[in-house]
């Protein structure tokens, strides 16, 4: 496992991980941004956001609008941090989920990661996580995930379809859900 510098931090998983080595990763990542990164604590001060939901959907929308989505490579799963998906504009629903967790957390919203299954012939397939912050899921890969194209979303049609991912009734077939018990105070 190996470290980046913290305000360009990712992480490297591990070689064949599965889904529960990622979202113990994840949690990990969570925690340790929403009480030592910075870039979260100085982006909810600047740009005045409610510790609430109205503050946590516009922190949504700033990632789901400057960044697209984009897989890891084969037998490869990273966790990047929230500023590094804005330096690389990109991410995937582990780099979203871990980022909107993050701003969950350093806002002290209950907050719990969810890996499921999008894959009604293989419900036990866990192949998704996504963030759910005071009971809404935060699901900011829906609709960017295109098979066999450029991953690359137009930003007006991103726009116009934003609010689609919050709070979003997705057809997911088996879920486990994860609770992140930590606050900030």
């Amino acid at each position: 496992m190996h470290y980046l510098p913290r305000k360009n931090r990712r992480k490297l998983v591990k070689t064949d991980a599965d889904q529960f080595d990622t979202v113990k990763v994840m949690r990990g990542m969570i925690i340790d941004s929403a009480l030592n990164d910075n870039f979260v604590h100085s982006l909810i001060n600047n740009l005045r956001l409610d510790r609430d939901l109205n503050g946590l959907v516009k922190v949504a929308e700033l990632f789901y609008v400057n960044s697209s989505f984009e897989p890891d490579g084969p037998d490869l799963q990273t966790v990047r941090s929230p500023r590094r998906i804005l330096k690389d504009k990109k991410g995937n629903c582990v780099d979203f989920s871990t980022a909107m967790g993050s701003f969950g957390v350093a806002m002290n919203l209950p907050t719990a990661l969810v890996i499921c299954s999008t894959d009604k012939d293989y419900p036990d397939n866990y192949n998704h996580v996504f963030a759910v912050i005071n009971g809404i899921p935060f699901d900011l890969v829906i609709n960017q995930d295109h098979v066999n194209s450029t991953y690359r979303t137009p930003p007006r049609f991103k726009q116009m379809n934003f609010r689609r991912m919050v709070g979003i009734n997705a057809p997911y077939y088996a879920k486990i859900t994860y609770p992140i018990n930590y606050t900030t105070t």
